[in-house]
């Protein structure tokens, strides 16, 4: 899954980490989410030929 996240954005989500055999490494389930932030880019344009 992919997903945009604008600039100056929070994002929370709950994951579950696992294994090839399907074992359960890690999980955020039953705990806070996690959380990221994105920033404002201050050059956000690409130089062109």
């Amino acid at each position: 899954m992919s997903l945009k996240i604008a600039d100056q954005m929070v994002v929370s989500m709950h994951y579950t980490l696992t294994d090839e055999a399907g074992n359960e490494i890690d999980s955020s389930v039953g705990s806070d989410p996690m959380m990221f932030e994105k920033l404002l880019r201050k050059n956000s344009h690409t130089a062109t030929s």
